[in-house]
């Protein structure tokens, strides 16, 4: 019962603190996304369908910074714009922002799940960087090319658009 309670208070203050007429989206088959406004993105690659470049997952942090849904795990944004964004504030962000290359892409995308080791190196030789350069000193042109790499190694490959 308690988890029921813990589910309907954060729900109930994401409702309180948005729009009623903001754009929302859900999960409604095997790798498919339906929005709003009818709108829906299947197949392709997750980060793709879900306008969430970096596969950030669902959470406080992604719901401060866009996220208008979740797949079950990560979240969905509006538009790719929006994921971009929550990409760019996750990694300027007090969690990541003094970390170097390597340490921040282990905490992103631990050994488990991801080939670590070949994330930070794409990442390096992309950037031209030492993978102990932290990301507070990156520029902002470095920065963004670090996301726009991120979201290459994370997939984006396209699947199928239906207007609603």
């Amino acid at each position: 019962m308690k988890k029921k309670i813990i589910k309907l208070s954060l729900l109930s203050s994401f409702l309180l603190s948005t729009n009623l007429n903001a754009m929302y989206a859900k999960k409604t088959g095997y790798k498919e996304i339906t929005f709003s406004d009818g709108t829906i993105r299947k197949n392709g690659h997750r980060n793709w369908r879900n306008f969430n470049p970096g596969n950030i997952e669902y959470g406080k942090f992604a719901i401060k910074n866009g996220a208008i849904g979740t797949d079950g795990r990560f979240a969905i944004f509006q538009d790719m714009k929006s994921g971009y964004k929550a990409q760019v504030a996750l990694l300027s962000g007090k969690k990541y922002r003094n970390k170097s290359i390597k340490g921040a892409i282990t905490k992103y995308a631990p050994k488990k799940e991801n080939n670590t080791y070949r994330y930070i190196k794409v990442i390096t030789k992309k950037l031209g960087v030492s993978k102990y350069k932290k990301l507070s000193s990156l520029s902002k042109k470095q920065l963004l090319k670090m996301v726009k790499v991120m979201s290459s190694h994370e997939g984006m490959k396209k699947g199928i658009v239906k207007k609603g």
